[in-house]
């Protein structure tokens, strides 16, 4: 993943801003959570043919390691100190752009508050493609047990297409490793922003998401497939 080399590159580089999340903050990194079914060739299922994003909810230490001693440490975890966030990294194979899916079942605007800071620099990350809803499909996978189960409000999965950008200067070409990279570093200073005593810049996102969910704060999009009426509306938004 060019996106977690771009993360890892950043936390162990010798910036300031590098200094201050290792001095501020424990980040547990697991590179990959799928090394025998990627060495077969697989992107989404494991060597047992299992779709392991589909298992957190009563993950097998036998059948699913992986999965079943990551939770394990988050649990661990969660006993000793506050957990702030938790992105799981994917790569989505129909939807165009990076984008992320988060949860927010209760109408309020917190839960989308990281990705509005990841939008605002980035020409790759597009908010209009987030999507925030729980579907049923959906109710086993990282971002959902690690939000409802371990009660992590800031849990999600960042995804960036196979296919490119649809928006912007990157629109219609594919993603450079580099931009990848980029993205890795610039989830590192949403942290920062996120974080950052001096809240003004996460206080003007919360004014913005106010302004474009002042209902119930949910994102139209209510699948992880495209429909034409969701893409119809982000083209108009777009123009």
């Amino acid at each position: 993943s060019w996106i977690m080399k771009g993360i890892l590159d950043f936390l162990t580089g010798a910036s300031l801003d590098a200094r201050i999340l290792r001095d501020n903050f424990i980040f547990k990194i697991v590179p990959m959570l799928n090394p025998d079914g990627v060495i077969v060739g697989n992107y989404r299922c494991s060597l047992a043919g299992q779709d392991l994003n589909r298992l957190w909810d009563d993950p097998s230490r036998k059948m699913h390691p992986t999965i079943f001693f990551t939770k394990s440490m988050m649990r661990h975890l969660l006993n000793d100190r506050e957990v702030v966030l938790y992105i799981d990294l994917h790569g989505h194979s129909r939807k165009k752009n990076v984008f992320m899916y988060g949860n927010s079942e209760s109408g309020s605007i917190r839960e989308k508050i990281f990705p509005g800071l990841l939008c605002r620099d980035s020409e790759c990350f597009n908010f209009d493609d987030c999507c925030f809803k729980v579907q049923k499909s959906k109710e086993s996978t990282a971002r959902v047990v690690t939000y409802r189960e371990l009660s992590i409000v800031n849990a999600f999965t960042l995804e960036a297409s196979f296919c490119g950008a649809d928006f912007g200067p990157m629109a219609d070409q594919h993603f450079t490793w580099r931009q990848l990279e980029e993205m890795g570093y610039m989830l590192c200073d949403a942290i920062l922003d996120f974080c950052d005593p001096d809240q003004s810049t996460v206080n003007q996102v919360v004014r913005e998401l106010q302004l474009l969910f002042p209902d119930d704060g949910n994102s139209d999009d209510v699948s992880d497939s495209e429909d034409d009426g969701a893409a119809a509306a982000r083209a108009r938004r777009r123009k």
